[in-house]
């Protein structure tokens, strides 16, 4: 699968609070931080890079994380 990373900031802010901000993996507490690595590890490398996350891709032609959860509290 082709990494998925966002062009720019707002895509960046669509995609971490359609997928981040509601998902069991991510609990952010008051400043932001979250439990979910995935957000800074995405930050930190580069999409060539080894290390980029695998979760963040695109499928069927749209982003997707894949280790996305529904947080159904």
């Amino acid at each position: 699968m082709e990494k998925y990373r966002p062009s720019n900031g707002t895509e960046g802010d669509y995609f971490i609070s359609k997928y981040c901000m509601n998902c069991v993996h991510c609990d952010p507490d008051p400043e932001g931080q979250t439990q979910c690595e995935i957000i800074m590890l995405t930050m930190i490398y580069d999409v060539t890079d080894e290390d980029y996350p695998n979760e963040w891709v695109y499928v069927d032609g749209k982003p997707t994380c894949t280790k996305w959860q529904p947080d159904n509290n």
